[in-house]
């Protein structure tokens, strides 16, 4: 087994600030003693100085091989390999908790954070990072009212992160037709 987890680097001491988090990675060894089952793999990813928000983790295109995803952005498990951007900026327009699932009924999934599903393309070759693509913007449905429409709660933090995002996203398949 493996978990994933975000750490930050912060300078001084625990309270200070954090400058930048990284996607690390641990294997769960059970023939290990306690407290050493948990063993560092060899890489740990910058994910910038955003604050990350929640991970996810899945098989988007099916092949077998597992992704881990943070926000719009997809790695390789195996890796930490950045495989697929969706741009955007973290503090203020892309979700913090996003999801995935297969939205359009096809063989794959779709990352659905907050108001974008991106299509996600194939990530068999690990190595090359992709341009996740919008396939729906939830505000950019015709005749959607104001009132109706997708806004990110953003607070501001100014000792420790600034201004942030913090909406999640959930979905379910309320009428029951497997999409």
């Amino acid at each position: 087994s493996w978990i994933y987890t975000i750490v930050s680097n912060r300078g001084g001491n625990p309270e200070s600030p954090p400058t930048c988090f990284f996607l690390a990675a641990f294997k769960y060894d059970e023939t290990l003693s306690p407290p050493s089952k948990r063993v560092p793999l060899k890489w740990a990813v910058r994910v910038g100085t955003d604050r990350p928000g929640i991970i996810g983790i899945t098989d988007f295109d099916g092949d077998g091989m597992v992704e881990v995803y943070i926000r719009n952005r997809i790695y390789a498990a195996e890796t930490g390999f950045l495989l697929a951007d969706g741009g955007g900026d973290w503090d203020l327009d892309i979700g913090s908790a996003s999801t995935a699932a297969n939205i359009v009924g096809d063989s794959k999934q779709e990352l659905i954070c907050g108001r974008y599903i991106y299509s996600v393309p194939s990530l068999a070759s690990r190595t090359t990072l992709a341009t996740l693509t919008v396939a729906k913007d939830m505000n950019a449905i015709a005749g959607l009212p104001a009132a109706k429409m997708y806004y990110n709660k953003v607070y501001s933090d100014i000792v420790e992160y600034g201004t942030d995002t913090h909406s999640s996203t959930a979905i379910g398949d309320v009428d029951n037709d497997t999409f």
